[in-house]
């Protein structure tokens, strides 16, 4: 989250300046300041807002790097393994 308010503020420094994206989205300054200080997550709807004004979007990708658990040479559960595990609970009820 850190690299996205980083991102944001770079945004908002090249493409105009903090009051000028606070007045046009009508929000006050000092809550945009608020919502990009460092140590804050912002809202979704706040990034995309923020984002939709400078003129970007916000994509999601799917990432090429694996799950901690099959990094670490676990299985993940399938269907099956999720079955036998309510069946045994059911048995033990």
């Amino acid at each position: 989250m850190p690299d996205l308010v980083k991102t944001l503020w770079q945004l908002i420094h090249e493409e105009s300046s903090v009051r000028r994206v606070a007045k046009e989205l009508e929000v006050d300054r000092a809550s945009l300041y608020r919502s990009l200080k460092g140590g804050v997550h912002p809202r979704i709807d706040t990034v995309v807002k923020i984002l939709d004004h400078l003129g970007y979007e916000l994509q999601v990708v799917k990432a090429n790097k694996k799950t901690k658990k099959v990094a670490e040479g676990k299985e993940l559960p399938t269907e099956e393994t999720i079955d036998k595990g309510r069946e045994s609970r059911q048995e033990t009820s």
